[in-house]
């Protein structure tokens, strides 16, 4: 089977937050970018779901469903245990700050270091995962995207 790039479409299903909008606005760029290619072969890309999840339709971007008998993991644990099994293959694109950390062959788009500069704003619980989630990521994804100079330091 070819390596493919997926989209991780975690954060389709949740609520809509400005990162999610922006993970949608780029993904749809890119099914926009393939369409007018008008490629008759098979796309390298694709979006990876959860099984009951919906999506905007894309016309030219495939959509990869996990297995009906792993609809019930957490969100998290897909993302993290799930995902990165199911798909060690591929290169995993993760546009909402998070990814599988052990996933070396993804990248990861960071939006804020909101859990450094305003650490009030957030549980302590949340605070250490994405410590801990980012300290992971940065060492470990082949390429991380940011949208701000603050979260390259």
């Amino acid at each position: 089977m070819p390596v493919q790039t997926l989209f991780n479409g975690k954060f389709f299903g949740a609520g809509l937050t400005g990162v999610h909008r922006v993970a949608e606005q780029l993904i749809t760029s890119v099914d926009k970018f393939l369409d007018k290619r008008n490629s008759t072969t098979e796309t390298p890309y694709a979006v990876v779901l959860r099984r009951y999840v919906s999506t905007p339709a894309f016309i030219a971007l495939p959509i990869v469903r996990e297995h009906a008998s792993v609809s019930r993991l957490h969100r998290v644990a897909w993302e993290q245990l799930y995902l990165p099994y199911w798909r060690r293959h591929d290169f995993i694109v993760n546009l909402c700050n998070i990814g599988p950390l052990f996933h070396r062959a993804s990248a990861t788009m960071i939006h804020d270091a909101q859990v450094y500069s305003s650490p009030s704003s957030y549980s302590f619980s949340f605070r250490l995962w994405y410590k801990i989630a980012l300290a992971i990521i940065g060492r470990r994804h082949r390429l991380i995207l940011t949208v701000s100079e603050y979260c390259q330091s």
